[in-house]
């Protein structure tokens, strides 16, 4: 269970971090927005973990906790890094990194700064840009759940769990940021990369 809360904290953490940018901006996420979101990372999650169950019977359980370490640390190791990239763009702005292929920019622009998620500026994040949102965010789920996921685990506890804690991290985040958080502009998306490593290790002794 401590395993399953860690893989859940750390899909989650971005969710949360992104929803703190949103209140410090005083954009509203209203709750049809963050049902959609929510439930973005809970199917990618889902699918990923459907897809390593169909792996595990080609590992013996030993082989397939070395496969699931191996990944969830070359995964931690991605969100450290990452983590410096987001730190080198916000503090070079004055070079913008722009890639535009067939709406690719959008993915781009979500993943260095969240809050571009709302692109008619409306102070109030559509269902449409929760979908978009919902999905940039949640690229690391995929990865993610296909590593945890090489093993007996209870999908239907973790798939629960993980909508209703990506809901509450996304409503606590808006809280917070609209409120003691106004003056916060700090970086701590590596904080899912440190869950990623810990998972790694503990997977090791499962």
């Amino acid at each position: 269970m401590v395993d399953m809360i860690l893989l859940i904290l750390a899909t989650c953490c971005d969710s949360f971090f992104m929803s703190v940018a949103y209140g410090i901006e005083r954009i509203r996420i209203p709750w049809k927005s963050v049902c959609i979101i929510a439930f973005c990372g809970t199917s990618l999650l889902g699918i990923s973990v459907g897809l390593a169950g169909t792996l595990t019977s080609f590992f013996t359980p030993n082989v397939g906790r070395w496969v699931s370490f191996a990944m969830l640390c070359g995964l931690g190791v991605s969100h450290l890094f990452q983590a410096q990239v987001k730190r080198y763009v916000n503090r070079n702005k004055q070079k913008p990194l722009i890639i535009r292929w067939k709406g690719i920019s959008i993915v781009v622009d979500i993943f260095l700064d969240e809050t571009k998620a709302d692109r008619d500026h409306s102070k109030e994040l559509s269902g449409k840009e929760a979908a978009y949102l919902g999905v940039a965010l949640s690229l690391d789920s995929l990865a993610s759940g296909l590593a945890y996921g090489i093993g007996v685990i209870d999908v239907p506890v973790l798939l629960s769990l993980s909508f209703v804690i990506g809901v509450m991290a996304i409503v606590s985040g808006c809280w917070l940021g609209g409120r003691w958080l106004c003056h916060w502009h700090g970086d701590v998306s590596w904080i899912s990369g440190c869950l990623l490593l810990i998972l790694a290790l503990l997977r090791l002794r499962s």
